[in-house]
């Protein structure tokens, strides 16, 4: 797997007294579904951090906390945050890892706060996980052993948002810092803690900063007819477009799809949705029954179709 991934510098990777440990870890990133650039990406980070962790044993169990310790950047830290969950799940699956909870002081606090969104506030219970994540990270990271809340500042707070602030982007930090809000109003209004610590800054971000996350619909129809349609490729191509464009499925939906996934009867798709594990049942519209038996004619014609399925659409 690693001559595999890296043709040029594989020999960096065997060489290392980690190779096994790196070989397993690509292994585990490719059967789950991990593109190749994120496995490069991830074992290059896993290697270099490897290497430079003390007392880690190839092939031994690693504890989280020291692994926390070891995967950090001042450069990069989202990047190496990322590989370190990839690598503990790694290691998760083979029974190597060791889960260090720290003494938590503020267990009965953060139960007490979450039992109050959950019933008063009315969160879902994902939300609700949402804000204690970031309160066990804030509280870890701001109170000491030997500190209650009530010896708690605005300097904390800031040192914190000043340290998150290079770990995450600038929307991930504005709900940081909402779930910091909520957290502490609710503290101040139990006496808890100085009042006023909850007035916090956020970060502005600003409307189109960021690339759009879809096509204007005036350029979508340009783009699915802009494919070359002389080819049996060209009208695959085609009809992978138009149905993403025109039902909204992701690209790994369609990559799924199969000649049984056509009822012509009932003029449905059916479709295995990858991301849900549900199934979506699409009425056809004429122009796309059309379509789909124009490409299979085309495979027909050029000896591709068989008469039992597409087999995959991303394929040549």
């Amino acid at each position: 797997m690693l001559q595999e991934l890296f043709p040029k510098v594989h020999r960096r990777y065997e060489g290392s007294r980690f190779a096994a440990d790196l070989e397993g870890f690509a292994d585990w990133l490719r059967r789950n579904g991990y593109s190749r650039n994120s496995t490069c990406d991830h074992l290059f980070r896993a290697k270099q951090t490897l290497e430079q962790m003390d007392g880690a044993e190839p092939g031994g169990q690693f504890a989280t906390e020291h692994l926390y310790a070891a995967f950090t950047s001042s450069h990069f830290p989202a990047l190496y945050r990322g590989t370190q969950r990839a690598f503990e799940r790694f290691l998760s699956s083979r029974g190597r890892l060791i889960r260090v909870e720290p003494n938590d002081s503020f267990a009965a606090l953060r139960g007490h706060y979450l039992q109050h969104l959950r019933e008063l506030r009315g969160f879902a219970v994902s939300t609700a996980a949402q804000h204690d994540s970031t309160l066990k990270d804030f509280l870890g990271r701001a109170m000491l052993p030997d500190r209650t809340l009530r010896t708690l500042g605005a300097t904390d707070v800031e040192n914190y948002i000043r340290l998150k602030s290079r770990e995450v982007t600038r929307q991930t930090l504005q709900h940081v810092i909402a779930h910091l809000r909520a957290f502490l109003r609710y503290c101040e209004d139990r006496g808890d803690i100085t009042p006023g610590l909850h007035c916090i800054d956020t970060p502005r971000t600003y409307r189109s900063e960021l690339p759009p996350r879809a096509l204007d619909w005036k350029l979508v129809p340009k783009l699915v007819n802009s494919v070359d349609r002389h080819s049996r490729t060209g009208w695959r191509d085609h009809a992978v477009l138009h149905l993403m464009a025109y039902y909204g499925l992701r690209a790994s939906d369609v990559a799924a799809l199969t000649l049984s996934s056509i009822n012509w009867e009932s003029r449905t798709l059916h479709v295995q949705q990858r991301k849900t594990r549900s199934v979506l049942v699409l009425p056809l519209a004429d122009r796309t029954i059309n379509l789909l038996r124009r490409y299979l004619v085309g495979d027909n014609h050029f000896g591709r179709y068989s008469g039992e399925g597409f087999g995959r659409w991303g394929e040549s």
